[in-house]
């Protein structure tokens, strides 16, 4: 029997979640950095949003890769507003 291994690690083009001030946020990872003062690394992640080209960033530590039923409910979530 094969197992699928979930894999932790984070890059370009990835689908992603997080949580902010703002509720939980899906995107694309378009970019990761390195924090100038502690070194954490943290992803440029392009954001779901009504206007397109929103950017934000957030630890690579907090970050989850989105599943299909993540993705669909930030979805209803637009519909609902």
């Amino acid at each position: 029997m094969i197992e699928a291994v979930e894999r932790k690690t984070v890059v370009v083009g990835d689908r992603v979640t997080f949580e902010n001030d703002q509720g939980p946020q899906v995107g694309n990872v378009i970019g990761i950095q390195r924090n100038i003062c502690n070194a954490q690394p943290f992803a440029i992640i392009e954001v779901d949003d009504i206007l397109p080209g929103i950017l934000m960033s957030a630890a690579i530590a907090d970050i989850e890769l989105a599943s299909n039923e993540i993705y669909h409910q930030a979805q209803r979530r637009k519909c609902d507003k």
